[in-house]
């Protein structure tokens, strides 16, 4: 059995730990006329509660009220006896606007509590929760409960159609551009190809009235540079080549957008080594 001396004990270890918790935690704690009839809590299931008294605290100064329910119910389940848990039980679901889990705290701490003023007091909070919730009956006639928090607005308004995924395949001045390259480079790569085959030596040369070694020299030194430029054509080319493709099917088919065909302007450029013809396109 629990005696007077030891529920005071207890309600006034709960209420000072809930000084930072709930400010209006009530300083008293004296039985009620059936004390004697509630069931006995061992130390451990108290020390128990107390902890998690402790995290709820600590969920409720953080802002997490549901957490701290949470953590109230488990301690209440623990030490049915401590009116102050079922006190603070009611207080956070007052905060959540949850009125009916408020209004059954309420009632059931007004019932474990025997000081006639804090009854008093108690039953006021009842009053105005209920006039609060015919309130929001009154309000919102078509939903039997009011929600905690309002749903926050949409940022976007949502479409009720699912958009058709776009279609691969941009062509544009860059995909024209770099397949411009691509064929140019190529055709000089086989230009300069063709020519270091032609002016290449064969298996065994040889000197004669009118060739001079200096002349085998030059010949295969220009051999040597044409397979070079052969070499840079064919690689520019194939660069070229798979960066027009990978522009033209990594990209959105537009929609609306043609290509601008009278941005395509052929041109003729004089180097120093000759005539290039070439596409010049903007953008």
């Amino acid at each position: 059995m629990v005696t007077s001396s030891t529920a005071s004990t207890t309600a006034l270890a709960f209420a000072l730990a809930a000084c930072a918790f709930v400010v209006a935690v009530p300083s008293s704690a004296a039985p009620t006329a059936n004390a004697s009839a509630r069931t006995v809590t061992s130390p451990v299931a108290q020390a128990q509660a107390q902890a998690h008294f402790k995290k709820a605290r600590e969920h409720y100064k953080q802002g997490r009220y549901r957490a701290a329910v949470t953590e109230l119910e488990a301690a209440v389940a623990l030490d049915p006896n401590a009116s102050e848990l079922v006190y603070n039980l009611a207080i956070v679901h007052e905060k959540l606007a949850d009125i009916d889990d408020a209004l059954e705290f309420y009632e059931q701490y007004v019932a474990m509590i025997g000081d006639r003023a804090e009854k008093d007091r108690i039953e006021g909070v009842i009053r105005r929760l209920e006039g609060a919730r015919g309130e929001a009956v009154v309000a919102a006639p078509a939903s039997p409960t009011t929600a905690a928090f309002p749903a926050p607005a949409p940022s976007r308004p949502v479409s009720s159609t699912v958009p058709a995924p776009r279609e691969k395949g941009r062509w544009d001045g860059w995909v024209m551009g770099t397949g411009a390259v691509a064929g140019v480079a190529l055709l000089a790569g086989g230009y300069f190809g063709y020519r270091a085959w032609s002016d290449r030596l064969g298996d065994a040369p040889s000197t004669g009235s009118s060739t001079t070694f200096a002349n085998l020299q030059n010949q295969a030194d220009r051999a040597h540079r044409e397979a070079v430029f052969a070499d840079v054509g064919f690689g520019v080319a194939l660069a070229a080549g798979a960066t027009s493709a990978l522009l033209y099917f990594l990209r959105d088919k537009p929609s609306d957008h043609p290509v601008d065909r009278a941005a395509m302007v052929p041109s003729v450029v004089v180097l120093p080594g000759g005539a290039t013809a070439g596409l010049r396109v903007g953008f």
